[in-house]
């Protein structure tokens, strides 16, 4: 009787203690590991992400300054008016015109003998980053308008220098008038561009 009495027991026992306590705590260890391979998974993720920008840093550092350089000026991260206002006055001055008047779309702008107020003296504009633009653009873009005096002839030599420029622009706009034969006034109104980084 006690050899069928004590392994009753035994089994009894045994069921009591999977139903109130085992069974529970696999069912936890059935969670952890769920949490777990979750876990695993963010990490190989982040492993991979790590030799993605490796791999993107490693690009980069191989172009050469020049041409790093020469990328900022395609598509700088500022808002730089400065060097293309600086810039087009260059390309004027090589043919003789002088810059008469620069406008910008942004209302914060300082233009002309004002800006010689601000830290760079030798800047003609000073322009801060426009306001109420869509933050959730990358490339952004501003609107500036140049005038100038000169021949027609001399305009398309000009328009063509514009357009082997460097700094990625769109002339959006072209205003003129006779000024003196043979000169008109030309108003140029140009889109340039530039990268959000932040």
């Amino acid at each position: 009787m006690n050899k069928i009495i004590l392994p009753a027991i035994l089994i009894i026992l045994g069921l009591g203690i999977f139903f109130t306590y085992t069974n529970k705590q696999y069912a936890k260890v059935k969670e952890l590991r769920a949490v777990n391979a979750v876990y695993e998974k963010a990490i190989a993720d982040s492993v991979e992400l790590i030799k993605k920008r490796d791999q993107v840093v490693n690009a980069y550092n191989s172009i050469s300054e020049e041409d790093r350089q020469r990328l900022e000026r395609i598509l700088p991260d500022h808002v730089d008016n400065i060097r293309l206002i600086n810039d087009i006055k260059t390309l004027l001055s090589r043919r003789g015109i002088t810059l008469k008047d620069v406008k910008t779309g942004n209302p914060n702008a300082i233009i002309g003998k004002a800006s010689t107020e601000k830290a760079n003296p030798s800047a003609d504009i000073v322009s801060d980053i426009p306001t109420g633009e869509d933050q959730g653009d990358t490339v952004k873009s501003e609107t500036i308008s140049i005038t100038f005096s000169t021949t027609y002839d001399t305009f398309l030599e000009i328009l063509n220098d514009l357009s082997s420029s460097l700094r990625i622009i769109e002339i959006s706009n072209i205003k003129f008038a006779p000024k003196e034969t043979p000169t008109y006034e030309f108003q140029v109104e140009i889109k340039t561009f530039w990268l959000r980084t932040k």
